[in-house]
């Protein structure tokens, strides 16, 4: 008989996004880098970033 090894998930790896209120999980493909996720996707860094901009002149 053959066994599957399988990645163990991190069940209890959960972070909440600042911008969003959004609660988004460890996957494997953010294991390399999970300690320093802040934000749970990409817009919504961009939008902490230029949050307290004044974008008129």
């Amino acid at each position: 008989m053959r066994k599957l090894w399988r990645t163990k998930k991190r069940t209890s790896a959960k972070k909440l996004c600042p911008v969003c209120e959004r609660e988004f999980s460890w996957t494997k493909k953010l294991d390399k880098n999970w300690e320093s996720m802040v934000y749970c996707s990409d817009q919504c860094r961009r939008v902490k970033k230029y949050e307290g901009l004044d974008h008129q002149k």
